[in-house]
């Protein structure tokens, strides 16, 4: 987990896009070892069946963790919908809090939406 604090949104949106650069980077071009590592688990029925099922269960905690989420801004009385965050896909939600939203969780001069992101084990 990375986290990044900036004096404003100006300087946080400049780290962002070099982290962004820096991903994309690492992401498009991966190592042959990958490719080596996913050939063997694919054509392995034993190894393709684990990781099935270990997707699975990663996709549970992630949708778990979403509803926990979304329950927990309703019980604070969070005023909004908060539907969206159980109807997003993948690891990482953007739940659209405003600054009024914001306040107790994050620091003031952060003043966008907050985003979820779900740590895989």
């Amino acid at each position: 987990i990375l986290v990044v604090v900036a004096v404003n949104n100006q300087q946080l949106l400049c780290v962002l896009s070099q982290l962004e650069g820096l991903a994309q980077a690492l992401w498009l071009n991966p190592p042959n070892t990958g490719a080596r590592i996913i050939t063997s688990i694919l054509c392995n029925p034993a190894l393709l069946g684990e990781w099935k099922q270990s997707l699975k269960e990663v996709v549970e905690n992630i949708m778990l963790t979403k509803e926990k989420v979304k329950e927990k801004l309703r019980l604070l009385g969070t005023p909004g919908s908060w539907g969206h965050i159980t109807e997003q896909s993948g690891t990482h939600g953007y739940l659209g809090l405003n600054r009024k939203g914001l306040e107790g969780w994050c620091p003031p001069f952060l003043t966008f939406g907050l985003y979820l992101s779900i740590k895989l084990h």
